[in-house]
């Protein structure tokens, strides 16, 4: 019988390869770019390619998997990636490139180890969003995952509802690991329950936020609470641009929201590679005004910390200058300057 079960399992990871782009190395991440693409890689993981590496080149709406039917009752949970709590753990690489999974649901007071990945270890995620999350469940749950040990998580939010036992935004529990600049929008409550992580062992917060404005009952660890209007008026995502910015970040990447409607900032990933900064050159401000070179054609959008974009225009080779900026910090190709200082 166990022969039978292995040889089942390796025809279905088999065949889960083939329906993907890319073989799941690090050097060669399968690339997510749809809904089906997103169930065969977890399905994939949990059929035992757990250091599977992923990047994700779309949103993703879960509502069509996950949900309560409104004419019958029925509820249909989301099943996490290596949630099966049996001891195997996630321990890939998982980009998200700034794109957002929503409405996942999860509505059972007996499931445990619930998030988008269940349980993760030396594992790497990043630049991941999760939109309208609704999880009430058992133990070690979170909008990222229920429990991370020696883990990185990195530019990821959580907004929704989060209830059960060791919760968190992000995650349930993290054991040594590093969590980083981040925010959470999440009423929380449960037992043990955290706005961003609701049981820290030897883990470390850096710039990680949460909506102290929002009634839960949640522990703090090292995360800071900013009120409403500090973060959907420009001040959250100005705090996570500077962090990217001072430890070297992606820099094609910045966080950016709209300061005319209301909403909450996402990681924005600029179209290209990261070789496309080196086009830009001789950046520098003289009188109030921006002058740079570029040594092939290309579009340039410029963006103030707080993600409103104030520029995106095609400009050809050659030498540029942009006098209409007012004074602020800025973003070209994740290269920051200043005007009027």
């Amino acid at each position: 019988m166990k022969r039978l079960i292995i040889i089942i399992t390796a025809l279905f990871l088999n065949s889960s390869l083939w329906a993907l782009q890319g073989d799941g190395s690090i050097g060669n991440p399968f690339q997510l770019y749809d809904l089906s693409d997103f169930l065969t890689f977890r399905d994939t993981v949990n059929a035992g390619y757990y250091t599977a590496c992923a990047e994700l080149n779309s949103d993703i709406d879960l509502k069509e998997i996950c949900y309560e039917d409104s004419v019958t009752g029925e509820q249909y949970h989301w099943f996490a990636i290596a949630g099966l709590g049996d001891g195997t753990s996630y321990q890939g690489r998982f980009d998200g490139k700034g794109h957002v999974i929503y409405n996942l649901y999860v509505n059972s007071h007996i499931e445990c180890y619930r998030g988008v990945f269940g349980c993760i270890k030396d594992a790497v995620i990043l630049n991941l969003g999760v939109e309208n999350a609704f999880v009430i469940a058992g133990y070690n749950i979170g909008g990222i995952t229920g429990i991370a040990t020696n883990s990185v998580i990195s530019n990821c939010f959580v907004t929704g509802h989060i209830e059960g036992y060791f919760l968190g935004g992000i995650a349930g529990i993290a054991d040594n690991c590093a969590i980083s600049n981040c925010y959470c929008d999440c009423y929380v409550d449960g037992n043990y329950p955290g706005y961003v992580l609701g049981y820290n062992i030897n883990t470390t917060l850096s710039n990680c936020f949460f909506n102290q404005d929002v009634e839960c009952n949640g522990v703090v660890h090292d995360a800071v609470g900013l009120n409403e209007e500090s973060m959907y008026s420009g001040n959250l995502a100005e705090k996570l641009n500077d962090y990217v910015l001072l430890n070297g970040g992606d820099t094609l990447q910045s966080w950016c929201h709209s300061i005319e409607e209301r909403c909450l900032p996402c990681y924005y990933c600029l179209s290209g590679t990261k070789e496309t900064a080196s086009e830009l050159e001789n950046l520098y401000i003289q009188d109030n005004s921006l002058y740079f070179s570029l040594n092939k054609e290309r579009k340039i959008q410029i963006y103030d910390l707080s993600g409103r974009l104030y520029i995106s225009q095609k400009f050809p080779s050659g030498e540029h200058c942009i006098t209409t900026l007012p004074k602020g910090n800025y973003i070209l190709l994740g290269r920051r300057f200043m005007i009027g200082y």
